[in-house]
This record gives structure tokens, sequence and C-alpha cells, in this order.
């Protein structure tokens, strides 16, 4: 997942170089040019902010017309009433799970981000280097994923050496304050570095 991620982010700073805020029509693009996925279709859906799902992903193979060749569609969901910064950081992530599936579906609620989040905290505060489950490795690997289109490493890295956490530098780059700590920490920018 990560190297397709690298690669859609470098072709996103070939094109553009380092602008502050990438949109989801250039990721949206920079996806569809860089990566399998040939298609991606936002459908927004209108529920309570009490409902637990943000957002998922729907990914399917199709053929257009008899002679056409097959397409690679991605279908994105995300819940009306998030934030822009929770929209944008929500169908990153999805788009980084489906560059990593091969076909099917996976769905965000917000609880799982708060176990995420919690269980990363404690991870940093214990110096953990144990074993961890593969649905939290897929978790994490798809946050720093969606952290990479918003906002690249070769970025963060100069940002986080000067700023370090720094929430207005989430802000800036339409990353939740949440997420101050994986995207702009030198240490945990350090650790990504390694991963990409």
């Amino acid at each position: 997942m990560l190297s397709t991620v690298c690669q859609v982010s470098s072709g996103i700073t070939r094109e553009l170089g380092n602008t502050n805020r990438r949109t989801l029509e250039t990721i949206t693009f920079a996806i569809e040019a860089y990566s399998p996925i040939d298609e991606i279709i936002y459908v927004e859906y209108d529920v309570p902010d009490t409902n637990p799902i943000w957002g998922q992903f729907l990914k399917y193979g199709r053929q257009p017309s008899v002679y056409a060749s097959s397409k690679t569609t991605v279908e994105i969901r995300y819940a009306k009433h998030l934030s822009e910064r929770w929209r944008r950081f929500v169908v990153c992530k999805e788009l980084c799970h489906a560059l990593d599936s091969d076909e099917g579906t996976h769905s965000v609620s917000d609880k799982s981000i708060e176990r995420l989040m919690n269980k990363f905290a404690l991870m940093s505060a214990k110096k953990h280097t144990g074993k961890t489950s593969p649905a939290f490795e897929a978790e994490l690997l798809a946050e720093i994923g969606a952290i990479e289109l918003l906002c690249p490493i070769s970025v963060r890295k100069k940002l986080a050496e000067e700023n370090g956490a720094c929430c207005a530098l989430c802000e800036e780059y339409g990353i939740p304050d949440e997420y101050s700590t994986l995207a702009f920490d030198p240490e945990f920018v350090l650790m990504t570095e390694t991963l990409i």
C-alpha cells in the first residue's frame, strides 16, 4: 500500500510542487493516473452525527462495454456531517485501503479511530516494539498513507524539525488535529520515513 501511496504522492509533487494544501480533486486525479484504480466515485451520505460509520469504500472491476477493457472502480462513501478536515482524512484513508485491497469493502467508524489513536498513544508511551494485530497494522498504514497524500514526508520532515507536533500545521494542511503527533512529531516522522 505505502509504495503505491508514495508513487501517487511523488506524482503530485512532480506535477504541482509542494503546495500547502492538496485538494481531494488533485489526489483523486493522481490516484487514477499513478495507481491501478481507474475511476473514483464519491458518495456523500446523510446520517446524524451520532452514526458511528464515518466512511467506507467499495472496490470492484467492471467492463464498461462489450469490447472495452475492464476498469477498476472505487466508490468512497463519507458521512455528510464530517468537518472538511475529517472528510479529507477519512476519504484519503479509505483510498489507501482501496489501494491495498483487490476487491471488497471496508468501513471506518469514530470508535475504530478512537481505539486506534489510544493504542497508538499507548505504544508510543511504552516505546512498544512487540507484535500488533494485522487489523491494527492495516489501519495504521492507511493512516500513514492518508497523511502522506495530504502532506508528503519531504515537507513534514522539515516542518517537524522546525515546529514539532503542531495543530496549526494540521490546519494548514487539512489534517485533523488528533493526528498532529503522527503527522508532525519529529520521532514519528523519522519512524514513518523508514516505512516509506
